[in-house]
């Protein structure tokens, strides 16, 4: 039962705040804050809900006229995708985004209201066109052109100047647990407030009993980092979905709150360079099709150490086809149940039938605790084979699968293995994600994967510093080349003076 003293407070902060902020939420008692902590902690998942429009023509589209064809609404957006196929594999994840009040809003959040999912953490503002993306496929079903328009994630923590500022104005002083800064959206219709509000903050109490953080690079750089602060400050794991090339260098200033990081190979390189130092950078090359998963690993190890080296524990760098590279600097980590699941039962039938055909203490491999010093681990898990009919919500249920395995107990050998299993499940439905799972082939699945699993360690020191060498070997070419470069000039100077 609440004191009447905060029935009061909070009544008086419904009249004096915006719509947008839900005075529930605001704690400025920090002693009742805890008191209303959740009587079970769920995985938070901070990031975008999107709306996909998927149109296939019947028949080669001609420009200028319509096509028959198949238009579909498919709920998508990485963190909505994430969270939805954790909610299918028997967890609870508490969604952290936001939504406009219109129809594709409303289509986002049908299912959240039939699963019963928390929407405490799901912003819906007047004020916010909810993200959507409109996609066009040929015949075959490749991509042929998409149009985005995604600005309610960017603008994700932002409130309009004409919401906050004559309700507010110089009382914010009276909030000092709200972290403002100055800040303008470009582009954009709205005149945005020149404080910013962080919505994250609101959510401190959900993140510090959480089990682990998700964050997906759509978010703003500021909003990373105020997520990761709050995730050292009561030591939960974060894990980093870097979403594309460009965003994955985001992980540049939180990457020592890291735990978990999944690039695919391209990201890989990405993040490598965004955290080198100097001249020292990785290049990608897309190789294409490839002998061996040996050739695979020494393209890669480079950009794998950097990362490792930087902090994150766990590095899940996704292959596609080639299935999964998971990497860490100590391989006895590979068996151990890395979160707290506390007194959660979310998940646990998922634990027994994973457990019962492939039980935590067994391994495929097998690490002398003697070379763990000073290597880095690499476990290749395979990919199954699949029907493929869309990849767009694979890499989204990997991630999705693992953790709501690490939730409900499973190692992170175990764990990437299911994520693996509900990858391949979505890419043989249409749909970003499938509409159930079946955890007797997940299992099975399970127990093949790790059996086919491959292990290999490097001494990531030595690569780095073989990598350091190269580069000052292609820094002393270039000042050589450079030398005689100016030799030759000034000869010809002189003969041009002789002369």
């Amino acid at each position: 039962m609440e004191p009447r003293s905060q029935r009061r407070l909070l009544s008086v902060l419904r009249h004096i705040l915006p719509g947008a902020i839900a005075a529930g939420d605001l704690h400025p008692n920090l002693l009742y804050a805890r008191e209303s902590k959740l009587e079970c902690s769920f995985p938070v998942i901070i990031g975008g809900m999107v709306l996909d429009i998927h149109a296939k023509p019947f028949t080669p589209a001609k420009p200028g006229t319509t096509t028959p064809g198949k238009v579909e609404y498919v709920r998508g957006g990485v963190s909505r995708n994430v969270a939805e196929c954790m909610s299918k594999l028997w967890s609870k994840p508490f969604l952290i985004s936001v939504v406009g009040l219109d129809m594709p809003g409303e289509l986002l959040l049908e299912y959240w209201k039939s699963s019963g999912l928390p929407m405490d953490g799901i912003l819906k503002h007047p004020g916010i066109s909810t993200p959507v993306v409109s996609n066009i496929f040929d015949v075959s079903g490749e991509l042929a052109a998409a149009v985005a328009s995604v600005e309610a994630v960017v603008s994700f923590f932002l409130l309009r100047d004409t919401l906050l500022n004559p309700i507010l104005g110089n009382r914010t002083k009276q909030f000092p647990h709200l972290h403002l800064k100055f800040s303008m959206f470009p582009n954009s219709n709205f005149s945005y407030c020149s404080r910013n509000i962080n919505w994250i903050q609101q959510f401190r109490h959900h993140i510090s009993s959480a089990p682990i953080l998700m964050l997906d690079a759509n978010l703003l750089p500021s909003s990373l980092e105020a997520a990761c602060h709050i995730a050292a400050e009561y030591r939960i794991p974060v894990w980093f979905e870097p979403v594309s090339v460009s965003k994955s260098k985001r992980i540049a200033p939180i990457a020592k709150h890291v735990t978990f990081a999944s690039p695919n190979e391209a990201e890989l390189f990405a993040m490598a360079n965004a955290l080198s130092s100097g001249d020292a950078q990785c290049s990608y090359k897309n190789i294409g099709e490839r002998q061996s998963v040996e050739d695979l690993l020494q393209d890669l190890k480079p950009a794998i150490c950097i990362l490792l080296e930087k902090g994150i524990k766990f590095l899940v760098v996704t292959l596609g086809a080639d299935g999964v590279f998971l990497c860490s600097g100590d391989g006895a980590e590979f068996s151990k149940s890395y979160v707290d699941t506390g007194s959660s039962s979310s998940g646990l039938r998922l634990c027994e039938i994973v457990n019962e055909n492939f039980p935590s203490k067994q391994s495929a491999c097998t690490i002398n605790p003697e070379q763990i010093k000073n290597h880095a681990y690499i476990l290749h898990l395979p990919a199954l084979p699949a029907s493929v009919m869309s990849l767009t919500g694979a890499g989204d249920c990997l991630v999705g699968g693992t953790l709501a395995s690490v939730c409900a107990g499973l190692n992170v050998m175990q764990s990437i293995a299911v994520g693996i299993s509900a990858a391949t499940a979505a890419v043989e439905t249409r749909f970003n994600v499938p509409h159930q799972y079946d955890l007797t082939r997940i299992a099975g699945d399970v127990k093949r994967i790790l059996c086919a699993a491959k292990l290999f360690w490097i001494d990531h020191r030595q690569t780095l510093m073989q990598r350091r060498g190269a580069h000052e070997e292609e820094d002393t070419e270039r000042f050589t080349k450079i030398s005689i470069k100016l030799m030759e000039l000034q000869l010809q100077n002189s003969q041009l003076l002789q002369g």
